[in-house]
């Protein structure tokens, strides 16, 4: 898994380019990923289940952790918060 990282300042087309680059199939976006962190026992994905319990975002978490060497109870510790 290969990570890029795309900032940008309000209304300035970062969104868009997130849709847009999500539609392939090789690529997720993953829009306001900090927000992920924010009460991670209870933020739902939009599969209704949530972020652990999801499939697709419990392997990101799995990946993610393994990449930083951290324990994946304290996942939501070290996800991004901004730049």
């Amino acid at each position: 898994m290969r990570l890029l990282y795309i900032a940008g300042s309000g209304r300035s087309g970062s969104t868009l380019l997130d849709l847009l680059l999500g539609n392939h199939p090789m690529i997720s976006g993953l829009g306001e990923i900090h927000r992920l962190s924010l009460e991670p026992e209870t933020r739902k994905c939009s599969c209704n289940r949530t972020i652990q319990d999801c499939p697709y975002w419990s392997r990101v978490i799995r990946a993610y952790t393994s990449k930083l060497g951290v324990p994946i109870r304290e996942w939501y510790r070290y996800a991004p918060v901004g730049v």
